[in-house]
Order: C-alpha cells, then sequence, then structure tokens
C-alpha cells in the first residue's frame, strides 16, 4: 500500500512543479511547458483519447489562448465539477 509522505521538502518541489506547469502554459511559452514534460508524456482526454506530447505541442502552439484556470486546491480535495461552478 502506498503511504502519502509529509516531507515539506517533497511536497514543496511538487508545488512548484505545478506552479511552473501552469505558469508556462498560461504564459503560452511552449518551449518552457514541453520543457517540463517527460518525452513519452501522454495524457488521457476526457472522451478517452490518449493524447502525445507532441500532439499536445502541436495543440498548444496552435490552439487558442488560455483564458480560464481551475483552483489546483480545489482539484486536489476533489471537489466536482458543480462544486466548482459555485466558487466564487
Amino acid at each position: 500500500m502506498l503511504q502519502s509522505t509529509a516531507d515539506p521538502a517533497v511536497v514543496r518541489q511538487l508545488e512548484t512543479l505545478e506552479e511552473q506547469l501552469a505558469s508556462t502554459w498560461k504564459n503560452r511559452d511552449c518551449a518552457g511547458w514541453g520543457g517540463l514534460l517527460a518525452d513519452d508524456w501522454t495524457v488521457t482526454h476526457i472522451n478517452a483519447q490518449m493524447i502525445t506530447k507532441a500532439q499536445a505541442l502541436e495543440m498548444y502552439r496552435t490552439g487558442p489562448a488560455v483564458t480560464s484556470s481551475v483552483d489546483q486546491i480545489a482539484v486536489r480535495r476533489g471537489i466536482n465539477s458543480t462544486q466548482l461552478q459555485n466558487i466564487p
């Protein structure tokens, strides 16, 4: 069974990485965002389509600017989409 860690250094490293991913995405820093991802990185879209790093970078380069964000604290705590809509 996996156990969580309360090591503040590990937590801070993960939070820093989250912040870097979010800021490079929001600022349209494609090279910076891509540099944070492993070469074999993939994500599974909500429609079950698997997107590779190369595909995501192409979508990022050619897609619209980011105009909204998700509260990462809310996501970590498992708040559902209806509850997110009600956050001021």
